[in-house]
């Protein structure tokens, strides 16, 4: 995983990149919309009988966002790949 084999590229993509001004912002929410629309595309190939509507991409991205970001922080010793269910 990248964030484990560059954690300096990773902390910056991460955090740093939080203050780094508004192009730069710009940039990250055009990729975590991006994010989104992919959540939204495999929402609609599944067989399901009700859709639930876009915020719910935006919330999983967002969680998903959120959890990397203070592992980041906490700078700790567990590999994030070890948040996956396998």
């Amino acid at each position: 995983m990248l964030m484990e084999e560059e954690p300096a590229l990773a902390r910056f993509c991460m955090i740093e990149a939080l203050g780094a001004g508004d192009r730069v912002l710009k940039r990250r929410a055009e990729a975590l919309e991006e994010l989104v629309d992919v959540v939204d595309r495999g929402r609609r190939v599944a067989n399901a009988t009700r859709q639930p509507p876009h915020v719910t991409g935006e919330g999983i991205v967002g969680a998903v966002f959120a959890v990397l970001h203070t592992r980041l922080l906490e700078g700790g010793s567990e590999p994030l790949t070890e948040l996956l269910d396998r």
